[in-house]
């Protein structure tokens, strides 16, 4: 079991692999998102600590062996791959990383969408935010990523990052926790521009701070900051199945002890 990092590691990635072939899941009713992941989360990590890997340097990448997070496939073709990035802190560069991950899971094919989830100290600032999209609009442009778009913004934000953007976004998600009914001049904005307008059940924050206690000890939940945390889902074209959801979550430690 799980106990605590090595005090010589300052940056750690876990990678979750697919949750959907893990048996306590399906025995399980519906989770909400931050329980899912913490779940998944440390599964992947008593696996680690029970394989006693040695952890040498001041990164480590944790994940489960012979785990793909791309369920297997004749033709790539014939699946769909949709992500949604968490970036909390670490700017363009943490997202760069979370980005640069999914991509090499992927193997070399591309991310059919990826929305942004920005959760900064504000995350209505619309420089910081355009910093961000700075870095998906490069994506699409190496044509690593088809369609960008954008998580939780007050209207105003999105217009304004609309109408400065190179590449437009083509997705606004809104939460159906804190907004019970679409903003009218969203709706009427999203429906002039082509834009697909999405709901979500996601939390405002995807790993508070009783979930990184409740995952990582007290100790540990003090000492590390969660950077960036994505989720990936797989989906079957043919038949709009969903073959796999994983996370991948990096933490940075704050301090050393």
């Amino acid at each position: 079991m799980f106990t605590k990092f090595p005090s010589s590691l300052s940056k750690i990635c876990i990678r979750t692999g697919n949750v959907l072939n893990n048996n306590n899941f399906k025995q399980k009713a519906v989770q909400n998102p931050t329980e899912e992941l913490v779940e998944s989360v440390r599964v992947v990590l008593d696996r680690w600590a029970a394989e006693g890997v040695d952890a040498s340097g001041d990164h480590l990448e944790v994940h489960v062996k012979d785990e793909s997070d791309v369920p297997p496939e004749d033709d790539v073709s014939e699946l769909r791959f949709s992500a949604k990035v968490y970036v909390t802190d670490g700017g363009p560069p943490a997202l760069t990383e979370a980005i640069d991950k999914l991509l090499v899971i992927l193997g070399g094919s591309h991310v059919d969408s990826l929305v942004l989830s920005y959760d900064g100290e504000d995350s209505e600032n619309l420089p910081k935010l355009m910093e961000l999209w700075t870095v998906l609009q490069d994506y699409v442009t190496a044509n690593k990523i088809a369609q960008i778009g954008v998580a939780d913004v007050e209207t105003e934000t999105f217009v304004k990052l609309y109408e400065m953007s190179t590449i437009k976004p083509a997705i606004v998600q809104i939460s159906l926790a804190t907004c019970c009914v679409v903003p009218p001049p969203l709706q009427e904005f999203t429906n002039k521009n082509d834009v697909q307008l999405l709901t979500h059940n996601d939390p405002k924050h995807v790993l508070p701070s009783e979930a990184m206690v409740n995952l990582f000890g007290d100790e540990e939940a003090r000492s590390f900051k969660l950077l960036w945390m994505s989720r990936l889902l797989v989906h079957i074209k043919c038949r709009g199945v969903l073959a796999s959801k994983s996370h991948l979550i990096c933490i940075q430690r704050s301090q050393l002890t």
